[in-house]
């Protein structure tokens, strides 16, 4: 017995142990959210969130469910917390696109999924008018369509989120693979398999 405890302590101790730990644990679902219910501000939510997912799949640390997945429908309405649960996650990361007066706010929140408790919380604004231009174009397509700020912060985001989560111990999951219209209580989707693919999101 004592060769045993001494053999899963080691294993723990070393990056594969560590890796596979975390793997098991923590599951994020970065959701996009659009309470202002506006296509173009939905379209850069979901771009934000997709940028984001990008680098958590490439932690040792977390695993990352494929924005495909959580993109199947729209969880403004249920709010992050069922969404996390509805999804099988431990964590959701929620992506928030916000007009105000001449700027874009992008709010980014980590809610754990069982208590609804905001772990972490961070903001960008970008200005909506380009003045060296004389025809600007709308920030919102540049956004939707081109290269949004959190691109150039994702791996900043990724790292601060498994400093958040380092500390903390969730059970393990299976994550749900979320019909198009799911039933409200989550109830009904595919379980999936715990690992990453090759591109270091979950299966689909």
């Amino acid at each position: 017995m004592l060769v045993i405890l001494v053999g899963l302590g080691l294993y723990f101790l070393t990056p594969l142990g560590q890796n596979r730990y975390w793997n098991w644990q923590t599951l994020v679902a970065v959701v996009p959210l659009d309470p202002s219910h506006n296509p173009d501000l939905k379209g850069v939510s979901d771009k934000c969130a997709a940028d984001i997912a990008v680098q958590l799949a490439k932690s040792s640390e977390v695993r990352a469910m494929a924005p495909s997945i959580v993109s199947a429908r729209d969880w403004t309405e249920m709010g992050p917390k069922a969404a996390g649960v509805a999804l099988g996650a431990n964590v959701v990361l929620a992506a928030t696109a916000e007009e105000h007066d001449q700027t874009v706010v992008l709010k980014l929140e980590l809610i754990e999924a069982e208590t609804g408790a905001l772990l972490w919380g961070k903001q960008y604004t970008v200005a909506t008018q380009d003045q060296g231009s004389k025809n600007p174009p709308s920030i919102l397509e540049s956004l939707r369509t081109g290269k949004t700020p959190l691109q150039d912060h994702a791996q900043e985001i990724s790292q601060e989120v498994e400093a958040v989560l380092r500390g903390r111990s969730y059970p393990p999951v299976d994550p749900v693979l979320i019909p198009t219209n799911p039933p409200r209580n989550g109830s009904g989707g595919k379980k999936e398999p715990s690992q990453k693919t090759e591109n270091g999101f979950l299966p689909e």
